[in-house]
């Protein structure tokens, strides 16, 4: 159990540092937000910049599971969904043709805000892999592959 300890000590300090590198480069998001006339004055936690990269991630997803994944009531979802519509980052629309169920894409620019957001963690993850030899990086992608076919 030494090893396995060892290797979940080492895991999440990687990840407390990887999210740390990410944050301290919120700024690079929120000159470019910015500069797109967004106003994020009233996104202190970035919940807003969460909720783009989730959509983003799942292309579309229902109002139950944005609700569920965000821990929100019914009537906050609501309300935070209105703002994500009018800062024109989401679209509303109805799944499978039925008008009862709400689907959440990204807008254009919504897609826009995604695409910036990942490029900025990507160059943090790239420097990271700048440091590891050629063999490092073939473990590590042998490593990420099995670990990643666990939650397939």
């Amino acid at each position: 159990m030494g090893k396995n300890r060892q290797v979940i000590d080492q895991f999440l300090i990687f990840l407390l540092k990887m999210k740390d590198e990410i944050l301290k480069n919120r700024p690079k998001i929120m000159d470019f937000l910015n500069s797109s006339k967004f106003n994020i004055q009233r996104d202190p936690f970035g919940k807003y910049l969460r909720m783009i990269d989730y959509i983003g991630n799942k292309d579309q997803i229902n109002m139950k599971e944005f609700i569920e994944f965000f821990n929100l009531n019914a009537g906050t979802a609501t309300r935070v969904i209105d703002q994500l519509v009018e800062k024109n980052l989401i679209l509303r629309e109805t799944m499978n043709g039925d008008r009862r169920k709400v689907g959440l894409k990204l807008s254009e620019f919504g897609l826009i805000v995604y695409a910036k957001q990942k490029e900025i963690e990507k160059g943090e993850i790239g420097k990271v892999l700048d440091e590891l030899s050629d063999d490092d990086i073939e473990n590590l992608i042998r490593i990420l592959k099995k670990v990643n076919k666990i939650f397939e």
